[in-house]
């Protein structure tokens, strides 16, 4: 049995074209567009060149500008050095985080042998410890 083939001889339409609106130059696209009045671009070097230097001027001591003739002011008293800045306390995601990787470490050191629940237990002493908790 000889199977028949029939091929489909539909022409296929040209694509439509589109109108020539836009100008398809770039000199053309360029007459088009109304000009600014801008300046032309300052070369980099020329940009480099102007800029100054910073100079750093030396801090002068009060005393030193001060006349010597002038009677006596009274020095005021040195400020007690500023207490290191408290560091707010970590929020609870953060902390669970910190107990979770010292849980990993704790279990590490041991060589992953006892119990995650101990590890988790010893790894929360320790971060309580750090923050200043016990």
């Amino acid at each position: 049995m000889a199977e028949e083939t029939t091929t489909s001889t539909t022409k296929k339409k040209p694509a439509a074209s589109k109108p020539a609106t836009k100008p398809t130059t770039l000199a053309a696209a360029a007459a088009t567009k109304p000009s600014a009045a801008k300046p032309p671009a300052a070369p980099k070097a020329a940009a480099a060149a102007a800029k100054k230097p910073a100079v750093k001027k030396a801090a002068v001591p009060a005393a030193a500008t001060a006349p010597a003739a002038s009677s006596p002011q009274p020095v005021a008293a040195a400020s007690p050095p500023a207490a290191t800045p408290v560091a707010e306390k970590p929020g609870a995601e953060e902390r669970y985080c910190m107990i979770q990787s010292a849980a990993y470490f704790i279990a590490e050191n041991d060589g992953f042998q006892g119990s995650s629940a101990q590890y988790w237990i010893d790894a929360e002493r320790e971060v309580a410890a750090r923050l200043g908790e016990v």
